[in-house]
């Protein structure tokens, strides 16, 4: 069982098939409020 996951992992790294795109390096971190009704508020300021 450990050589078929083994070589399944093996077979799908080395193929590239289905691999995932890269996530964000850095998460976004909003500032001032967040939550529901405050788009409206972050529009007034530009």
């Amino acid at each position: 069982m450990q050589s078929a996951t083994a070589g399944s992992y093996a077979w799908h790294e080395q193929t590239g098939r289905f691999r995932q795109p890269a996530g964000p390096e850095r998460g976004f971190v909003p500032h001032g409020p967040t939550g529901l009704g405050t788009s409206a508020a972050r529009l007034t300021k530009t």
